[in-house]
């Protein structure tokens, strides 16, 4: 499958803001590729000394890598500059519906076939540990679809305090129509819908839902809607761009 992949390297420390959308990226590559994420992130990995996250989605996948120190930094560097871009248009679905369920598991993910959003957040400060949220997408009305939170072993003691709690959720189920959604928000925002991509999905206490999505170039947006995808208020924060 190829598909389209937006790499961005930071520089932080682990008690800082790890959020791509509050930091200036070193280095940012936008890359169309068939090279599994798990295979990008297992090149990346150094063993400790810093904190990524990885979205696959429908129709952007993005890597966002935070380094704490110089060897992850250069790591990470040599990795994102050598992964090539391929000529082949990356393929791009368009499911009607997200079916929300959060769970708890152990270390292994929750199975990804079907139409998958994969989301995944690991932090490395010597023992540490990760957690996962998977989004399953199906383009069948008829079909509901799982998004799972999977937390895993969390931080070290100290850290995990500080910067990643993990709280447990009972399983839940809502039912959200993306493909709606992705079709306003294009239009509000001046882009194609397979420019944008849902990474996060939660229920509000008005029975709205709060959409989290990011567009191809990294920019970081935010929505409230109504289930059927109506958009009612959209905020875009600027996207960041590395030095020249």
């Amino acid at each position: 499958m190829y598909r389209t992949l937006l790499l961005s390297l930071y520089e932080s420390d682990p008690l800082g803001d790890l959020e791509a959308e509050k930091a200036t990226p070193l280095l940012r590559r936008l890359v169309v590729t068939d090279v599994p994420l798990e295979q990008v992130e297992a090149q990346l990995d150094t063993g400790d000394g810093f904190s990524l996250e990885l979205v696959e989605g429908e129709h952007l996948s993005f890597l966002d890598f935070f380094a704490f120190n110089a060897h992850s930094l250069e790591t990470a560097r040599a990795v994102m500059e050598a992964l090539p871009s391929l000529s082949q248009t990356p393929e791009h679905h368009f499911a009607r519906y997200i079916c929300l369920r959060r769970s708890q598991s152990n270390e292994e993910p929750l199975s990804r076939k079907g139409l998958v959003i994969y989301k995944k957040a690991r932090f490395e400060q010597g023992a540490s540990g990760f957690g996962e949220l998977v989004l399953l997408c199906t383009s069948d009305p008829w079909i509901m679809t799982l998004v799972g939170y999977v937390a895993g072993k969390g931080l070290d003691a100290l850290l995990g305090l500080v910067k990643r709690g993990v709280t447990e959720a009972q399983s839940r189920r809502v039912l959200f129509h993306c493909s709606g959604f992705y079709r306003r928000a294009a239009k509000v925002l001046g882009c194609h819908p397979w420019e944008l991509q849902i990474t996060d999905l939660s229920p509000k206490k008005n029975g709205l839902y709060h959409i989290r999505f990011r567009k191809v170039d990294g920019t970081v947006c935010k929505a409230d809607c109504h289930s059927n995808g109506a958009i009612v208020k959209l905020t875009s924060q600027k996207s960041s761009q590395p030095p020249k």
